[in-house]
């Protein structure tokens, strides 16, 4: 057979010439031991400068020895792998799986952030046990599930859990928190269904290994019930920072509880519960989560003040009622600089989750007392809309509601951009659901990014009806694209 081969500067190995019963026959030595790194996750910095995040075999394990019995996996079961590679919950996702020996599912990229789709995706696969970013997971939460889902536990974190689940769900709800540099998670809490006087679930507990203090400016505990910083301990603190060895030594801090240890300082104001459970306060920073992903609002603010024609900038987290709310930019130009072309500089230095939805040019930022930037005082940057880009065929008024209603903001112009507007996918995906019902045509989510400026999505919208029109409807539909092909009200 060797001389039939094509000649190829590789070196052919011939199965039959090895002397395999001279080799080992047990697994090669690996080498790796528990104080190798696993991996390094990179997340935002306040300085513009990314963090990579070193996560060692020991405290991947810790981690991993808890999910198994959480998520309850075994061989013949099945989960799913959706979050991004970006974010820390894919290494829960992936290895739980495939340490228990189940079956791990990838879902199409399509409708990996559509409830509705992704709901028959997970049935269709069977799917026992999955994670979900916070935000999925509350509008998976709110569909009806048959009683006899194959799914038996899903598990939720990345942003605040705003409700229990409803009674009638089939599954357990298991709410974790965990900053990137503590492994994953390093509390957990069952949500049970029922009303919980309109406060928000807790993150619960320690996991195992763990140990979680809730700390004053002094390092010292505090009360129960009485607000502070959280410190965490134990078998899920990482490494470190790579190549960052005095940023490692502010958030890495040598245990007053524990000789030889270090306490990660999460920077999130928490407090005891008289449940015994943690409950999240806000952040001591201005680090927020948005869309699943941890976002250091300093870091924006510093990459919009290198434009050259921006003296300062300054960003700061708009909250929407029902969703994770957008970010709004503030510059205070050194010359002539419009908010379009600061969002087209901040698009090509950032990811497009760190862009604010606006950005307002304004004067001089209001301050404090105390010198700080007085981030209540900041008006909400305003969306204008010229007279000749307003919507113009009642197909493209119609979305522009939806979209008004959906993003909080006022009625858009033809050629705004969604997700410019602050929409994510969540809300592309409810948008897509009330167009189906409204319109009864079969659009899809892929359209929402295709498509994103509405015009565009008007177009496709109108495209999709005419492919199922009758001929009057078809012939009216025509009517609305010529009048607004020639301007017309």
């Amino acid at each position: 057979m060797t001389d039939k081969l094509v000649s190829s500067p590789a070196r052919p190995v011939v199965l039959d010439a090895l002397h395999l019963d001279a080799l080992p026959s047990g697994p090669p030595a690996s080498g790796v031991g528990p104080r190798n790194l696993a991996y390094v996750l990179f997340t935002s910095g306040s300085t513009g400068r990314p963090k990579g995040i070193q996560v060692e075999h020991r405290t991947l394990m810790n981690c991993l020895h808890w999910t198994r019995r959480a998520m309850r996996l075994g061989p013949g079961h099945n989960t799913c792998h959706l979050a991004g590679q970006s974010f820390d919950a894919s290494v829960l996702e992936v290895w739980t799986g495939l340490a228990t020996g189940a079956c791990v599912h990838l879902p199409p990229e399509a409708i990996r952030a559509s409830a509705i789709e992704l709901q028959a995706w997970m049935l269709a696969r069977a799917i026992h046990a999955a994670f979900l970013a916070t935000p999925l997971g509350e509008a998976v939460l709110a569909l009806d599930w048959p009683h006899d889902a194959p799914l038996h536990t899903l598990l939720v974190g990345g942003a605040r859990l705003h409700a229990p689940p409803r009674a009638d769900l089939p599954f357990t709800l298991i709410n974790i928190y965990g900053p990137t540099e503590t492994t994953v998670a390093v509390t957990t809490a069952m949500i049970p269904p029922g009303d919980a006087g309109g406060r928000p679930p807790p993150l619960g507990t320690a996991l195992p290994n763990t140990q979680l203090y809730v700390l004053d400016e002094h390092m010292q505990l505090v009360g129960h019930g009485v607000p502070g910083e959280l410190y965490a301990g134990g078998a899920c603190v990482s490494r470190g920072y790579a190549h960052r060895p005095a940023l490692t030594a502010e958030r890495y801090l040598p245990s007053p509880f524990a000789p030889g240890e270090r306490l990660y300082r999460t920077g999130d104001i928490v407090r005891w519960g008289s449940d015994g459970q943690l409950e999240f306060l806000g952040r001591r920073d201005g680090q927020v989560k948005l869309r699943g992903f941890r976002i250091e609002l300093a870091e924006i603010a510093t990459v919009l003040a290198q434009h050259p024609q921006v003296h300062q900038a300054f960003a700061q987290l708009v909250p929407r009622a029902g969703g994770d709310g957008w970010i709004a930019g503030y510059a205070v130009p050194r010359g002539e600089v419009s908010p379009e072309a600061l969002r087209a500089y901040l698009a090509e230095q950032l990811p497009d989750y760190m862009v604010p939805a606006r950005i307002a040019v304004i004067d001089a930022l209001p301050l404090t007392a105390s010198g700080k930037v007085d981030a209540a005082a900041l008006p909400l940057p305003e969306l204008t809309v010229a007279v000749s880009e307003l919507p113009r065929s009642p197909l493209e008024r119609e979305i522009a509601a939806l979209w008004s209603e959906l993003l909080g903001c006022p009625p858009p112009g033809a050629r705004d951009d969604f997700f410019a507007l602050g929409g994510n996918s969540l809300l592309a995906s409810q948008m897509v659901t009330r167009l189906r019902s409204a319109l009864a045509v079969p659009v899809t989510l892929r359209a929402v990014f295709d498509h994103a400026r509405l015009t565009d999505f008007a177009e496709h919208v109108a495209q999709l009806q005419l492919s199922q029109a009758d001929a009057a409807t078809l012939n009216r539909l025509l009517e609305e694209v010529e009048r607004a092909g020639h301007g017309a009200p």
